[in-house]
């Protein structure tokens, strides 16, 4: 058979009601904070002999025992660790500290199981409690957004400095060709120029001059061209650069209508003259 003993709490006789019991449910944390524990112990007799002689009250040595492992255990961690992720490491110390207090007894129990139900703050400052970690997880959330996007512009940055080193590295390989082109082809120049001096600066002029002539906006005349003005072959004035330009279009012109009125009045025509008739007498 197995027995059952509350710690911090008492289940009304009668009824699934309970009422808390403050004087064994609040205990000091190893921070220094108060959390209001409620515990449950499954025990049962192991040695018959024992349970009968050995302790005068059993439910109370249970009790006792299980409340001062708790308190021990509780006040060895920390307040967030017991309300949360370590809660079930908590029962299972709690559990085997009492298993070692009943056996300095000599009581003759055996604690099958110890249950923690309960692992919170205070009633009278739960509120301020949930508002604290609810306060922990948006310092947490922000960290993490943070994190995040500073993750995100390292990422950000580290690619724009990884193209723009691809893109010096590919300008310095092309200015380093075009300048290996232009000293082979000073070198090849230099070369012809070597074999043939005069051959090579005229050919090296008439690239030159054709370049610059390429660029400008003028017409030459062959001075050896007869049949001009004065015998020097050049047309006075001629603009040739404005021939080569086509004349832009113009826009036609509004032209009167021909059923529009006249405005001017006729002109009056005087009568004739009449002939003089009479004979001259």
């Amino acid at each position: 058979q197995r027995y059952s003993t509350e710690i911090g709490y008492s289940t009304i006789s009668g009824s699934d009601a309970d009422r808390d019991v403050p004087e064994e449910s609040l205990m000091l944390t190893g921070d220094e904070n108060i959390v209001d524990v409620r515990a449950r112990v499954l025990w049962r007799i192991s040695d018959v002999e024992k349970y009968l002689f050995q302790i005068d009250d059993p439910e109370t040595s249970v009790k006792n025992a299980a409340e001062a492992a708790l308190r021990e255990i509780v006040g060895q961690s920390k307040f967030q660790e017991i309300t949360t992720d370590k809660i079930a490491e908590t029962a299972s110390r709690s559990q085997e500290l009492t298993q070692k207090i009943l056996d300095s007894y000599n009581s003759g129990i055996t604690v099958d199981e110890l249950t923690l139900q309960k692992a919170d703050a205070p009633q009278e400052v739960r509120d301020a409690f949930l508002d604290v970690q609810r306060a922990k997880n948006d310092r947490v959330s922000s960290v993490n957004q943070a994190q995040g996007y500073a993750n995100k512009i390292k990422q950000d940055a580290q690619g724009q400095a990884v193209q723009i080193v691809k893109q010096a590295e590919a300008y310095k390989a092309q200015k380093i060709a075009l300048a290996q082109g232009d000293a082979q082809r000073f070198l090849s120049v230099y070369d012809q120029f070597k074999n043939d001096p005069d051959i090579t600066e005229r050919r090296l002029y008439l690239e030159t001059m054709g370049d610059i002539f390429s660029r400008m906006n003028k017409v030459l005349v062959d001075p050896g061209l007869g049949g001009s003005v004065g015998g020097t072959g050049v047309v006075p004035y001629l603009p040739l650069d404005q021939l080569l330009q086509k004349p832009a279009p113009r826009a036609p012109e509004n032209q009167p209508s021909a059923a529009a009125p006249s405005t001017t009045a006729p002109a009056q025509v005087s009568p004739a003259p009449e002939a003089n008739t009479g004979a001259a007498q």
